[in-house]
């Protein structure tokens, strides 16, 4: 290949690579790539005693860094710790559970392996929701968080959330009592095959304008009985989008226990800019470009200056020492 063909290709290969983080901007490129890179200086704050909310966060190797921005944030907001469970996808090894225990040593990491070796016996009545557990990795926000914990509260975070204002209604929920299970409520209607085979199948209508990437679920929501009915029923198990099947079953089972939406100050929107009234941004679909973009850019700065180390460091490779012959 000639010189001029390969400077050629080059330059398609960056020219396609702008193109496709062009809606980033500069500031977002930057702040994405500060965020995968500082995200390990944060040292987040231990809880107080006697909390009766567990937060729960499903990672994995591509997104673990967003979950530590989102705990930051949610601590910042809310002025207070929450105990905290990683629990593992399936796809991280021990650097990202070392990194992630040095952010918060206070939290427990909950590897697929134990997970599954914990809920086989839960599930062991249940097979058509073992099976489907064993295969949608975004289940354990469902099932794990409500089988495995002491704690009266579970509230279940995506990654993909960033808190910019005082949570007011979920410290109310954590604080008061409530009995209702919250949930982020979507501008739309969730629109599946599925949601409609539990309505005509089982007579349920399930909450079509919930969203679970914020889930404050009371105890008692789960119904692992109605789960394997509705698996059996609707042949859900089998269903080719897994993540639909999660939400489904979070609306199905809102729709049957003590449940109400989140208001509008807890976004989820694909537009590119959160309005100044926001409480908190869920970067999905389209809107998860500006998670650096806009999110970052802002708070990245404000949590590092509130969490970050005195005296950060990064483990660079070092030579050995050779030692003088005695």
């Amino acid at each position: 290949m000639r010189w001029t063909e390969k400077l050629g290709f080059h330059f398609n290969h960056y020219a396609w690579l702008f193109q496709e983080k062009r809606d980033w901007g500069v500031s977002g490129l930057w702040s994405r790539r500060a965020s995968l890179n500082d995200a390990t200086n944060l040292q987040l704050p231990p809880p107080r005693n006697g909390e009766t909310t567990r937060v729960h966060v499903l990672i994995g190797r591509r997104c673990w860094e967003r979950g530590l921005w989102m705990l930051a944030s949610l601590f910042h907001a809310c002025g207070k710790a929450w105990p905290v469970t990683f629990h593992d996808d399936g796809t991280c090894d021990r650097t990202v559970q070392a990194q992630l225990m040095a952010v918060a040593p206070f939290a427990q990491f909950l590897t697929r392996a134990d997970a599954d070796a914990r809920m086989a016996e839960q599930l062991k009545a249940f097979p058509h929701t073992r099976l489907l557990r064993r295969d949608c990795p975004s289940l354990v926000r469902l099932l794990d968080t409500c089988t495995l914990f002491e704690e009266f509260n579970q509230l279940v975070l995506s990654c993909d959330l960033l808190f910019f204002l005082t949570p007011k209604e979920l410290l109310w929920w954590d604080q008061d009592g409530w009995q209702e299970s919250l949930f982020l409520g979507s501008a739309g209607n969730l629109s599946s095959e599925l949601l409609s085979a539990i309505n005509h199948r089982l007579g349920i209508e399930p909450l079509r304008q919930l969203n679970s990437g914020v889930a404050a679920l009371r105890n008692g929501f789960l119904d692992l009985p109605l789960i394997e009915k509705t698996l059996v029923r609707t042949g859900a198990v089998h269903a080719e989008q897994r993540w639909a099947v999660e939400h489904a079953l979070f609306a199905m089972l809102a729709a049957v226990k003590p449940s109400s939406l989140l208001p509008s100050s807890y976004v989820i929107s694909a537009g590119h800019t959160k309005p100044a009234t926001a409480t908190m941004r869920f970067y999905v679909g389209h809107a998860h470009d500006q998670l650096y973009s806009e999110g970052l850019s802002t708070m990245a700065p404000i949590l590092s200056s509130r969490f970050g180390r005195r005296h950060p460091h990064r483990h660079r490779p070092t030579r050995p020492v050779r030692l003088p012959a005695s």
